[in-house]
């Protein structure tokens, strides 16, 4: 149940600061730093959590985590979120994990019976290589 409210809580922190607009008369942008702090720490938590190959996908009714195993069309949405967390962070934790849990999708490239390659890849290597170039 820990593991089910610490993946919802990430997940409603990333939406949430997605729309949040900074107060003009705030200069410090607090707002801003208790975020991306909360993000890191989801996002570093999740991925000592979960396996590679395994990726986190959704929450099911009774609480548990869903995870996308390596066909599911969502598997690149995880580590493509460990990237944006990793970028806006600057955090190399983060940057490792995301290596870790993109590079365990390597075999995805040899699918051939979906139209969501494109999901499971471009959230995943996409951002890598956006971020990262070839250095991964």
């Amino acid at each position: 149940m820990k593991k089910t409210f610490n993946l919802f809580l990430a997940i409603f922190t990333v939406t949430l600061s997605a729309f949040a607009q900074p107060n003009p008369d705030d200069t410090s942008l607090a707002w801003f730093k208790k975020t991306t702090g909360v993000i890191q720490f989801q996002l570093n938590k999740a991925a000592q959590t979960y396996k590679p190959g395994k990726n986190p996908r959704s929450v099911n009714p009774d609480g548990t985590v869903r995870l996308a195993g390596l066909t599911d069309w969502t598997t690149g949405f995880f580590p493509g979120s460990l990237w944006y967390g990793y970028e806006l962070t600057g955090d190399k934790t983060l940057e490792n994990e995301a290596k870790k849990f993109t590079l365990a999708l390597d075999s995805i490239r040899n699918i051939k019976n979906t139209h969501d390659v494109g999901f499971m890849l471009f959230c995943s290597y996409g951002n890598a290589y956006r971020i990262m170039g070839d250095k991964i």
